[in-house]
């Protein structure tokens, strides 16, 4: 037999043939008289299926990210690889790209081989929200011996959304908007002194935002 890569032995009529790459093999056949014969035979050597894996689901809050950890297995190598959708993907052409999606997202990954075969798998990277938390740009405010109107910022610095009211405990201070809502978002919030009749002297207050859910603030006004 020749080529004898992959042969058991080849000089017997029947050997073992274990090729790594499809190979023609040719058996030459001579006899007493030195005639000799010869036939082919061709053993086909099939890639393995190709397999494409996503890597492990993930879940990450919002606003991070996390790397994909994509790989290809069988068929022909090289590969190349491609991520759908390409929203919020450091790069869509590479295994293990950077994601950093902003809403909860199934990304699949087909992955082709050097003979054009493809097969893909995907993962969900969920976006795990955060709670609401209310934030206030000041402590306090002073309007000093003069001061009329002053203003301060009120937004969510966490997730989802946030909706909050105002109140105070001085009848001589006015707040305007008294409620809002933010989802991140800064609102400006008017607070004035009505000094009409207020003796001159030194007036304490406080102003409290209330959320519907989380911390109440006080504000000091003086």
């Amino acid at each position: 037999w020749s080529p004898t890569t992959g042969l058991s032995s080849s000089t017997v009529a029947q050997p073992t043939a274990t090729p790594t790459a499809t190979t023609t093999y040719t058996l030459t056949v001579t006899d007493a008289q030195a005639r000799t014969a010869t036939d082919s035979a061709i053993v086909t050597v099939q890639a393995p299926a190709l397999v494409a894996a996503a890597g492990p689901d993930r879940t990450i809050t919002a606003g991070s990210s996390t790397t994909l950890t994509g790989s290809a297995s069988g068929g022909t190598p090289p590969y190349s690889y491609r991520w759908s959708p390409t929203t919020g993907l450091s790069n869509p052409s590479v295994a293990s790209p950077t994601a950093a999606p902003t809403v909860t997202t199934t990304y699949t990954l087909t992955v082709t081989d050097a003979a054009a075969r493809t097969a893909s798998d995907a993962a969900l990277v969920t976006i795990q929200q955060l709670p609401p938390a209310l934030s206030a740009s000041v402590q306090s405010l002073s309007f000093g011996a003069s001061g009329t109107s002053l203003t301060f910022e009120v937004w969510n610095s966490g997730g989802q959304t946030l909706t909050y009211a105002l109140s105070d405990n001085a009848a001589w201070l006015t707040l305007s908007p008294i409620s809002g809502s933010s989802t991140g978002e800064h609102d400006t919030i008017t607070a004035t002194v009505v000094r009409t009749g207020l003796a001159n002297n030194t007036y304490n207050g406080a102003i409290t935002v209330t959320p519907t859910t989380g911390a109440v603030l006080s504000i000091a006004v003086a």
